[in-house]
């Protein structure tokens, strides 16, 4: 049996179109009223049952709560689910949003990996027949076992995405890779901010995205900073508005007018890639007002500690003779009465000056930080970031005036400088006192919250294992460089991503495609036909996760045992089930084996899930359990995850997020908040005068990343994509409404329809992130990206492009 996947986009999208009218007793679930009217014939009968499950979408909220009625072996419908104890609502933070109700579409969809595949023609071509899953697994571990004879067990390289950030289950397949020797690669998708936020702040179980975001209830004025949640984080989105009700001011700063910024009190159209520079200008305003908070920068953060001319550290007893170097007592030193003290110990340390302490030449780290902040001239970020004085001085004035909540989303992060910009936001929250106080904070685009009593990584690992998690914005590089030489010392020869659609998601899609025609193996597991898929060698059918039991975890105070709407369809197996097959075909059958309930009960196998009584039992019965032991959490109420136990602005001893010995590091620069231009997106790029587009890929409410994007219902509500063009660079091209259009760079191209939006900038274009290769008429929105990353943070900065448009 011979199965082809090699069909042009028009007759896909037909395909697509033929199958939605398909009734629902053939499996594909076309639009909400059949559904709608099969769940009320099922409800008429009485034979019917209804299942909790999850929506498993990492977005905003990971895995949601939802009733699934099950008719007669088939899902039917969709309800929303509603906690029912008698907490307040602020602990009930997970809703249903359009994503949720589509789930039924992607489970009987015509996308569904039906049976394990192997390729039969050219890779990339689509081209494969349907194998068992015994000869899949034998072909799989034969080249695995090859590959690792030859070229060493770390050159197959495992790869991870969102597609499993919110199934703790994953870690078994780590646990694999581990025992394999093999390479593990985590997605640096989204990565600046947290990647920087616990670097100066600390990692703790809410900091990796900041902040507990219920307490922006309280919060006086909230600013929205690169971030469009009304249509991107819908089921956290009251907090914002309730909020507002309370009396906030939203304050909205984003280049687009989205639907975000028409609820916001106050919308600040900044050029893209410039909010580092804002944020910087905001910074000198409050501290030339004297709008700081001194009590606070001197208890909570570096700002006193003394640092050193001669090597950038903090000045310590040890320098004085005083204490044994990385002893318990070797303290960090202040000025305190014109004398050195320890930092702890001090009460109104000196802020600001440079002084020399028995020959060592040094500098508070306020007085530092100020001297970065000031070197900036106001009316140049004025004209930079094209927002006038008044208004920078409005935004400075009305952030030191809080408590004031900030909440940057991903749309600053997608720059080359992103993690500047969430540097220079933790020394203006540090200043101002805004980290910590009730209605103040700092969340990076979404709540978070994680019942914290199910544990997974303390899985008994092969100490001799490979634990490298490789930086995957360099894969094509160590791929193409056989290796990077200090550090990444194996070449990529085999890839294995586990629901992870890379070739879509990843920039500068053709490096990517470069890397996979070249590659000796590749093998993919999903639930559905993505693009990655098309380019491997073996396909292993993955179930949904309606079709397996999980214990959701992500987004809630709550720990939910979601059960099995229906049998995994067709031949595909839960991933678990999957990884024990592989590891069984390696000769490691010993070290697995596990159940899906073997790993539930092991993770709830702690002292943290004890004191709620729960286990894997009482889950079951209870389906819904409450979970949190510190359920409101706020960030600095105990000292700060750092290694000062205090928000370091400045750090002394800054690593990147990989080390492979970058000839370019200057870390010195890097210990203080900075500001420069994006590396492309930028007017004083000479390659500006070819291509004077800034190209914006923001997320929208109908998709995360490149999920959902064959939904019939959805399709029916936005058919295709499109580009959103300013009427003026639309005037000046000659391209009107509904016009062809090519958006293109040196790098490739994509063909789609134009339609006018006032509220996109001029000198900007919107593409919203999401649509599939087929899905637009030629080329590819991620042709047009940049693979770039920085020696610092290694990202996918998706809006760091320049583009030209023109009439096809």
């Amino acid at each position: 049996m011979t199965i082809s996947t090699n069909v042009t986009r028009r007759s896909f999208l037909k395909t697509a179109g033929a199958c939605a009218g398909v009734a629902a007793g053939s499996g594909v679930l076309a639009s909400a009223a059949p559904l709608a009217e099969a769940a009320d014939a099922a409800q008429a009968t009485g034979d019917v049952r209804e299942v909790l499950c999850a929506c498993t979408g990492n977005c905003d909220n990971d895995m949601c709560p939802v009733w699934v009625t099950v008719k007669d072996g088939e899902a039917v419908n969709i309800r929303r689910f509603y906690y029912d104890d008698d907490r307040n609502e602020i602990h009930h933070q997970q809703h249903n949003c359009l994503r949720c109700y589509d789930n039924l579409e992607r489970m009987y969809s015509d996308q569904r990996i039906k049976t394990p595949l192997r390729r039969t023609g050219e890779r990339g071509s689509g081209q494969f027949e349907a194998i068992s899953w015994d000869e899949a697994i034998k072909e799989i571990c034969d080249n695995f076992k090859r590959i690792a004879d030859e070229w060493g067990p770390e050159s197959i390289y495992f790869f991870y995405s969102s597609g499993f950030n919110n199934d703790k289950t994953v870690q078994y397949s780590r646990r694999l890779c581990n025992y394999m020797h093999a390479t593990a690669n985590g997605a640096n998708l989204d990565i600046n901010g947290q990647f920087t936020l616990p670097q100066r702040v600390g990692k703790t179980k809410y900091v990796m995205r900041g902040d507990d975001y219920r307490r922006m209830r309280s919060a006086k004025n909230v600013f929205l900073w690169g971030t469009n949640p009304a249509e991107s984080m819908m089921v956290s989105y009251h907090n914002i508005t309730k909020a507002q009700e309370n009396g906030a001011t939203i304050v909205c700063i984003d280049p687009i007018y989205t639907l975000t910024a028409q609820h916001a009190d106050k919308w600040i159209p900044v050029r893209p890639g410039s909010d580092g520079l804002l944020a910087m200008a905001m910074l000198q305003i409050i501290m030339r007002d004297g709008k700081i908070d001194e009590t606070y920068l001197r208890e909570k953060t570096v700002a006193p500690f003394l640092v050193k001319a001669s090597d950038g550290h903090f000045l310590r007893k040890s320098d004085l003779g005083q204490a044994q170097a990385g002893a318990d007592d070797d303290a960090i030193l202040v000025m305190e009465g014109g004398a050195p003290v320890e930092a702890d110990a001090s009460k109104v340390a000196a802020l600001e000056g440079s002084f020399t302490v028995e020959g060592h030449e040094v500098t508070t780290a306020y007085s530092l930080l100020r001297e970065r902040i000031d070197a900036i001239d106001l009316d140049d970020a004025a004209e930079k970031t094209d927002v006038s004085l008044a208004d920078i001085e409005w935004l400075a004035a009305t952030y030191a005036d809080g408590p004031s909540w900030m909440q940057p989303g991903f749309g600053v992060d997608h720059y080359a400088n992103g993690y500047t910009f969430y540097e220079v936001l933790i020394a203006m929250a540090a200043a101002t006192g805004n980290m910590t106080k009730e209605g103040a904070g700092i969340t990076i685009t979404d709540s978070e919250i994680d019942a914290l009593c199910f544990h997974l990584e303390d899985l008994p690992r092969d100490d001799d294992g490979n634990d490298v998690t490789e930086v995957p914005g360099k894969i094509y590089e160590i791929w193409k460089n056989k290796g990077i030489p200090g550090m990444y010392e194996h070449p990529v020869k085999a890839l294995y991503p586990i629901g992870a659609n890379i070739v879509h998601n990843t920039t500068e899609r053709g490096k990517t495609i470069e890397m996979l025609r070249d590659l000796e193996f590749v093998v993919t597991q999903d639930f559905e036909m993505t693009e990655t898929c098309m380019w491997a060698d073996i396909v292993l059918p993955a179930c949904f996760h309606f079709e397996r039991e999980m214990i959701g975890v992500n987004g809630s105070d709550y720990l939910r045992y979601t059960e099995r709407a229906i049998d995994p369809q067709f031949e595909s197996k839960n991933d678990i089930d999957i990884w024990n097959l592989i590891a069984e075909g390696m000769g490691l059958g010993e070290h697995f084996g596990y159940s899906l309930d073997d790993l539930f009960r092991i993770g709830l196998d702690n002292d943290e899930a004890r004191q709620f009584g729960i286990t894997l039992d009482a889950l079951k019965e209870n389906r819904v359990m409450f979970a949190n032991p510190d359920p409101i959490y706020k960030l600095g109420e105990k000292p700060f995850a750092t290694a000062t136990g205090r928000i370091e602005f400045y750090q002394e001893d800054l690593k990147p997020q990989a080390d492979w010995h970058q000839p370019d590091w200057d870390w010195r620069h890097e210990t203080l908040p900075y500001w420069e231009p994006p590396r492309e997106a930028w007017p004083e790029n000479e390659l500006f005068k070819k291509y004077p587009i800034v190209f914006l890929s923001p997320h929208n409410r109908w998709r995360v990343h490149s999920m959902h994007s064959h939904v019939p219902t959805t399709l029916e509500l936005y058919p295709e994509p499109v580009v959103q063009m300013n009427p003026d660079d639309a005037a000046s091209r000659g391209i009107a409404e509904g016009d062809t259009v090519r958006i293109f760079n040196d790098r490739g191209y994509v063909v789609v329809k134009a339609v006018m939006d006032s509220g996109v900038r001029p000198g900007a274009c919107v593409m919203n992130h999401g649509w599939d290769w087929d899905q637009m008429i030629e080329g590819h929105y991620q042709d047009l990206t940049d693979n770039y990353c920085k020696d610092y943070a290694c990202n996918n900065n998706y809006f760091d492009v320049l583009c030209e448009i023109e009439k096809a």
